[in-house]
């Protein structure tokens, strides 16, 4: 994260220069972790044990079987910044079929993933002026709050 935080600083900046921004609407900072379960049951039965969310054990909906790709949802917002934290299970699917000119230099693929995202978003609600904005310090600052915090999500 330290060169990524150095490279958006960099790429920030520039951006800034060149089209001459004075004035961002919202700075966000979003990363999505993502780990894999052998099959979407698994991830979505290792989502639901966390205990975030309450299902009804019972048949709802005419459906009885156990809830597919669940999700949890929450935002928090001041009038400064704001989190929006998504943790969910999720089925990844991947299909690649190269251009009929290129199928004997590039394989296809075909590939399918399980498991279960934890995608959380930190941002400004109040506008940010460029000269506010270390676009390193501020990734900086997003993974210390997210690696601080994280846990009181999952201990109540």
């Amino acid at each position: 994260m330290e060169e990524f935080g150095k490279n958006a600083k960099l790429f920030v900046t520039a951006v800034v220069e060149q089209i001459g921004i004075r004035l961002f609407r919202r700075v966000g900072f979003r990363p999505v972790y993502f780990r894999q379960f052998d099959s979407r049951e698994e991830a979505a039965s290792n989502l639901l044990s966390l205990g975030l969310l309450k299902v009804p054990q019972d048949k709802r909906f005419e459906v009885s079987e156990t809830p597919v790709d669940p999700q949890y949802v929450v935002r928090w917002e001041s009038e400064a910044k704001g989190t929006f934290l998504q943790i969910r299970a999720e089925n990844r699917k991947l299909d690649f079929e190269p251009p009929p000119d290129l199928a004997q230099e590039i394989e296809p693929v075909h590939r399918e993933r399980s498991g279960i995202a934890f995608d959380i978003d930190y941002y400004t609600v109040a506008p940010v002026e460029p000269a506010q904005i270390d676009a390193s310090e501020w990734v900086k600052h997003a993974v210390h709050l997210i690696n601080r915090d994280t846990k009181f999500v999952f201990e109540g």
